[in-house]
Protein backbone atom coordinates (compact mmCIF):
# COMPACT_ATOMS: atom_id res chain seq x y z
CA UNK A 1 0.00 0.00 0.00
CA UNK A 2 1.46 3.38 -0.94
CA UNK A 3 1.93 6.03 1.80
CA UNK A 4 0.32 9.44 1.51
CA UNK A 5 1.52 12.77 3.43
CA UNK A 6 0.03 14.21 6.19
CA UNK A 7 -3.04 15.78 4.26
CA UNK A 8 -3.95 12.56 3.15
CA UNK A 9 -4.14 11.05 6.56
CA UNK A 10 -6.28 14.37 7.32
CA UNK A 11 -8.67 13.82 4.72
CA UNK A 12 -9.07 9.79 5.90
CA UNK A 13 -9.14 10.77 9.41
CA UNK A 14 -12.54 13.05 8.61
CA UNK A 15 -14.02 10.59 6.55
CA UNK A 16 -14.18 8.14 9.19
CA UNK A 17 -15.23 10.81 11.52
CA UNK A 18 -18.27 11.16 9.22
CA UNK A 19 -18.37 7.58 9.04
CA UNK A 20 -18.54 7.25 12.75
CA UNK A 21 -20.70 9.97 13.70
CA UNK A 22 -23.45 9.56 11.32
CA UNK A 23 -23.43 12.19 8.88
CA UNK A 24 -26.04 10.90 5.41
CA UNK A 25 -26.98 8.33 8.18
CA UNK A 26 -30.53 8.26 8.86
CA UNK A 27 -33.00 6.43 11.54
CA UNK A 28 -30.46 6.16 14.07
CA UNK A 29 -28.99 8.18 17.06
CA UNK A 30 -25.85 10.73 16.27
CA UNK A 31 -22.81 9.84 18.92
CA UNK A 32 -21.44 13.12 19.85
CA UNK A 33 -18.66 13.95 16.86
CA UNK A 34 -16.39 15.72 19.63
CA UNK A 35 -15.60 12.06 20.97
CA UNK A 36 -14.70 10.59 17.57
CA UNK A 37 -12.81 13.51 17.08
CA UNK A 38 -10.79 13.75 20.03
CA UNK A 39 -10.03 9.60 19.68
CA UNK A 40 -8.51 9.87 16.33
CA UNK A 41 -6.50 13.27 16.21
CA UNK A 42 -3.61 15.16 17.54
CA UNK A 43 -4.67 17.51 19.93
CA UNK A 44 -3.14 20.38 18.40
CA UNK A 45 -5.31 19.99 15.00
CA UNK A 46 -8.33 19.89 17.08
CA UNK A 47 -9.53 23.41 16.23
CA UNK A 48 -9.19 22.83 11.95
CA UNK A 49 -11.09 19.31 12.35
CA UNK A 50 -13.82 20.91 14.60
CA UNK A 51 -14.49 23.96 11.96
CA UNK A 52 -14.48 21.15 9.42
CA UNK A 53 -16.92 19.05 11.02
CA UNK A 54 -19.26 21.61 11.69
CA UNK A 55 -19.35 23.17 8.36
CA UNK A 56 -20.41 19.23 7.46
CA UNK A 57 -23.18 19.75 9.29
CA UNK A 58 -24.11 23.31 8.30
CA UNK A 59 -24.47 22.53 4.79
CA UNK A 60 -26.03 19.70 5.34
CA UNK A 61 -29.05 21.37 7.34
CA UNK A 62 -28.77 24.50 4.89
CA UNK A 63 -28.97 22.46 1.81
CA UNK A 64 -32.23 20.81 3.53
CA UNK A 65 -33.25 24.86 4.63
CA UNK A 66 -32.77 25.86 0.59
CA UNK A 67 -35.32 22.83 0.12
CA UNK A 68 -37.97 24.30 2.03
CA UNK A 69 -37.16 21.26 4.53
CA UNK A 70 -36.42 22.90 7.63
CA UNK A 71 -38.69 25.89 8.30
CA UNK A 72 -39.71 24.64 11.76
CA UNK A 73 -38.12 24.78 15.08
CA UNK A 74 -39.14 24.43 19.02
CA UNK A 75 -38.96 27.15 20.89
CA UNK A 76 -39.56 26.75 25.04
CA UNK A 77 -41.30 29.37 26.38
CA UNK A 78 -43.28 30.38 30.05
CA UNK A 79 -46.53 29.26 30.62
CA UNK A 80 -49.06 31.39 29.13
CA UNK A 81 -47.15 34.14 26.97
CA UNK A 82 -47.64 32.91 23.63
CA UNK A 83 -50.52 31.80 21.49
CA UNK A 84 -50.72 30.54 17.73
CA UNK A 85 -50.17 33.11 14.96
CA UNK A 86 -47.76 35.14 17.45
CA UNK A 87 -44.99 37.35 15.73
CA UNK A 88 -42.19 37.36 17.73
CA UNK A 89 -40.26 40.61 17.89
CA UNK A 90 -39.31 41.83 21.13
CA UNK A 91 -39.98 45.28 22.11
CA UNK A 92 -38.34 48.14 23.08
CA UNK A 93 -37.45 48.37 26.61
CA UNK A 94 -39.33 50.79 28.19
CA UNK A 95 -38.12 53.85 31.71
CA UNK A 96 -34.58 54.01 30.64
CA UNK A 97 -32.90 57.24 31.36
CA UNK A 98 -31.80 59.09 27.90
CA UNK A 99 -28.21 57.74 28.11
CA UNK A 100 -29.72 54.53 28.01
CA UNK A 101 -31.71 54.49 25.14
CA UNK A 102 -29.15 56.81 23.09
CA UNK A 103 -26.10 53.55 23.46
CA UNK A 104 -28.93 51.07 22.77
CA UNK A 105 -30.36 52.89 19.48
CA UNK A 106 -26.36 53.29 18.39
CA UNK A 107 -26.11 49.02 18.83
CA UNK A 108 -29.84 47.87 18.36
CA UNK A 109 -31.45 50.27 15.32
CA UNK A 110 -34.45 49.19 15.53
CA UNK A 111 -34.37 49.30 19.88
CA UNK A 112 -35.91 46.23 20.19
CA UNK A 113 -34.48 43.35 22.40
CA UNK A 114 -35.94 39.90 23.05
CA UNK A 115 -36.87 39.33 27.40
CA UNK A 116 -33.36 37.84 27.39
CA UNK A 117 -31.77 40.51 25.44
CA UNK A 118 -33.57 43.32 28.15
CA UNK A 119 -32.64 41.01 31.30
CA UNK A 120 -29.09 41.20 29.83
CA UNK A 121 -28.65 44.53 29.15
CA UNK A 122 -31.72 46.64 30.69
CA UNK A 123 -32.97 44.94 33.36
CA UNK A 124 -33.69 46.91 37.03
CA UNK A 125 -31.10 46.69 38.10
CA UNK A 126 -28.59 45.07 35.78
CA UNK A 127 -25.76 45.35 37.69
CA UNK A 128 -22.52 43.61 37.30
CA UNK A 129 -21.09 42.54 40.51
CA UNK A 130 -17.45 42.63 40.30
CA UNK A 131 -15.77 42.90 43.77
CA UNK A 132 -16.89 42.21 47.41
CA UNK A 133 -17.01 45.88 47.84
CA UNK A 134 -20.15 46.15 45.96
CA UNK A 135 -21.98 43.29 47.25
CA UNK A 136 -21.36 44.64 50.66
CA UNK A 137 -22.40 48.29 49.32
CA UNK A 138 -26.08 46.60 47.88
CA UNK A 139 -26.82 45.09 50.99
CA UNK A 140 -25.78 40.92 49.86
CA UNK A 141 -22.97 40.51 52.02
CA UNK A 142 -21.35 41.44 54.92
CA UNK A 143 -17.36 41.11 55.80
CA UNK A 144 -16.81 38.36 58.61
CA UNK A 145 -13.01 38.82 58.77
CA UNK A 146 -10.57 40.48 57.00
CA UNK A 147 -10.43 37.84 54.54
CA UNK A 148 -13.94 36.27 54.61
CA UNK A 149 -16.97 37.46 52.89
CA UNK A 150 -20.65 36.13 54.04
CA UNK A 151 -22.98 36.10 50.93
CA UNK A 152 -26.91 35.78 51.25
CA UNK A 153 -28.86 33.94 49.24
CA UNK A 154 -29.83 37.05 46.90
CA UNK A 155 -26.33 38.12 46.75
CA UNK A 156 -25.41 34.55 44.93
CA UNK A 157 -28.50 35.02 42.54
CA UNK A 158 -27.39 38.12 41.67
CA UNK A 159 -23.35 37.19 41.24
CA UNK A 160 -24.89 34.27 38.76
CA UNK A 161 -27.07 37.09 36.86
CA UNK A 162 -24.00 39.19 37.11
CA UNK A 163 -21.66 36.45 35.61
CA UNK A 164 -24.04 36.04 32.79
CA UNK A 165 -23.84 39.64 32.06
CA UNK A 166 -20.84 39.48 31.36
CA UNK A 167 -20.60 36.27 29.57
CA UNK A 168 -22.91 38.26 27.21
CA UNK A 169 -21.04 41.70 26.94
CA UNK A 170 -18.20 39.35 25.69
CA UNK A 171 -19.78 37.29 23.19
CA UNK A 172 -21.75 40.16 22.16
CA UNK A 173 -18.59 42.14 21.26
CA UNK A 174 -16.76 39.39 19.55
CA UNK A 175 -19.51 39.28 17.32
CA UNK A 176 -19.75 42.71 16.22
CA UNK A 177 -16.28 42.71 15.95
CA UNK A 178 -15.91 39.49 14.40
CA UNK A 179 -19.10 38.31 13.11
CA UNK A 180 -21.09 40.80 12.18
CA UNK A 181 -23.22 39.59 9.74
CA UNK A 182 -24.59 36.63 12.67
CA UNK A 183 -27.93 37.55 14.71
CA UNK A 184 -27.20 39.01 18.12
CA UNK A 185 -28.01 37.14 20.97
CA UNK A 186 -29.78 40.17 22.12
CA UNK A 187 -32.12 40.15 20.25
CA UNK A 188 -32.88 36.97 18.87
CA UNK A 189 -35.42 34.07 19.85
CA UNK A 190 -33.45 30.97 21.12
CA UNK A 191 -34.99 27.76 19.39
CA UNK A 192 -34.16 24.07 18.86
CA UNK A 193 -33.87 21.61 15.39
CA UNK A 194 -35.76 18.95 17.25
CA UNK A 195 -38.38 18.29 20.10
CA UNK A 196 -36.24 16.41 21.83
CA UNK A 197 -33.39 18.95 21.83
CA UNK A 198 -36.24 21.44 23.58
CA UNK A 199 -37.18 19.08 26.17
CA UNK A 200 -33.21 18.40 26.65
CA UNK A 201 -33.04 22.40 27.34
CA UNK A 202 -36.18 22.91 29.34
CA UNK A 203 -35.30 19.78 31.52
CA UNK A 204 -31.53 21.02 32.06
CA UNK A 205 -32.29 25.07 32.44
CA UNK A 206 -35.86 25.78 32.94
CA UNK A 207 -38.63 24.53 35.27
CA UNK A 208 -40.75 21.90 33.39
CA UNK A 209 -43.80 22.41 35.59
CA UNK A 210 -44.28 26.36 34.32
CA UNK A 211 -42.61 25.94 30.78
CA UNK A 212 -44.04 25.01 27.28
CA UNK A 213 -43.06 23.67 24.55
CA UNK A 214 -43.99 25.61 21.07
CA UNK A 215 -43.63 24.93 17.53
CA UNK A 216 -42.81 28.08 15.59
CA UNK A 217 -41.60 28.85 11.87
CA UNK A 218 -39.95 31.11 9.82
CA UNK A 219 -38.66 31.93 6.40
CA UNK A 220 -36.34 29.59 4.86
CA UNK A 221 -34.26 32.11 3.41
CA UNK A 222 -33.99 33.67 7.02
CA UNK A 223 -30.24 34.06 8.30
CA UNK A 224 -29.77 31.94 11.37
CA UNK A 225 -26.52 30.92 13.53
CA UNK A 226 -26.45 27.77 14.99
CA UNK A 227 -24.15 27.77 17.69
CA UNK A 228 -23.06 25.40 20.56
CA UNK A 229 -24.16 26.40 23.84
CA UNK A 230 -21.33 25.20 25.33
CA UNK A 231 -18.81 27.63 24.54
CA UNK A 232 -20.97 29.87 27.24
CA UNK A 233 -18.96 29.67 30.37
CA UNK A 234 -16.22 31.90 31.93
CA UNK A 235 -12.48 30.03 31.44
CA UNK A 236 -10.17 31.79 33.96
CA UNK A 237 -7.96 32.67 30.97
CA UNK A 238 -9.09 36.44 29.19
CA UNK A 239 -7.87 35.33 26.03
CA UNK A 240 -9.73 31.78 26.25
CA UNK A 241 -12.79 34.03 26.89
CA UNK A 242 -12.26 35.67 24.00
CA UNK A 243 -11.70 32.62 22.15
CA UNK A 244 -14.81 30.68 23.39
CA UNK A 245 -16.82 33.13 21.75
CA UNK A 246 -15.14 33.09 18.53
CA UNK A 247 -15.72 28.97 18.38
CA UNK A 248 -19.35 30.05 19.49
CA UNK A 249 -19.71 32.29 16.14
CA UNK A 250 -17.59 30.38 13.75
CA UNK A 251 -20.72 27.69 15.03
CA UNK A 252 -17.83 25.04 16.50
CA UNK A 253 -18.83 22.04 18.28
CA UNK A 254 -17.24 21.98 22.04
CA UNK A 255 -14.55 18.89 22.90
CA UNK A 256 -15.05 18.64 26.16
CA UNK A 257 -16.65 17.43 28.09
CA UNK A 258 -18.15 14.55 25.97
CA UNK A 259 -21.56 15.17 25.86
CA UNK A 260 -24.49 15.47 23.14
CA UNK A 261 -24.46 18.79 20.79
CA UNK A 262 -26.21 21.80 22.83
CA UNK A 263 -27.37 23.55 19.62
CA UNK A 264 -29.32 26.25 19.83
CA UNK A 265 -30.51 28.12 16.76
CA UNK A 266 -30.27 31.86 16.62
CA UNK A 267 -33.45 33.42 14.57
CA UNK A 268 -33.74 37.62 13.95
CA UNK A 269 -36.60 38.80 16.46
CA UNK A 270 -39.27 39.44 13.93
CA UNK A 271 -39.17 36.66 11.34
CA UNK A 272 -40.46 34.44 13.89
CA UNK A 273 -44.06 32.75 14.48
CA UNK A 274 -45.55 30.88 16.89
CA UNK A 275 -47.44 27.82 14.86
CA UNK A 276 -49.07 25.78 18.04
CA UNK A 277 -47.90 24.44 21.49
CA UNK A 278 -46.41 21.31 21.31
CA UNK A 279 -46.09 20.34 24.98
CA UNK A 280 -47.43 21.38 27.49
CA UNK A 281 -46.03 22.16 31.54
CA UNK A 282 -45.57 18.93 32.83
CA UNK A 283 -47.44 19.42 36.04
CA UNK A 284 -47.82 16.63 38.58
Amino acid sequence: MKACGGRCRTTHTLVAVRARCGFGARKRERPSVAAHIVSRVNISSLPRMLTRCAAIERNRWSRRRRAGDVSEFFHVAPMDQLSPGLKLAGRRPPNLTREHYQVLDSLFPSGRLTPWGEAMLTADPAALLLGPEILIAEGLARAVTSDRLDVSEAGRIAMGDSRNRVVELVFELVRRLAFPDKPSRMSAVFAYRTLDEARAYRADRRDPANHEIWRVACDASTPLHLGDGRWLGVPRDALLFVAAARHYWFGRVHPFPVVSFDTEVLIPAGALTVVAREERAQTN
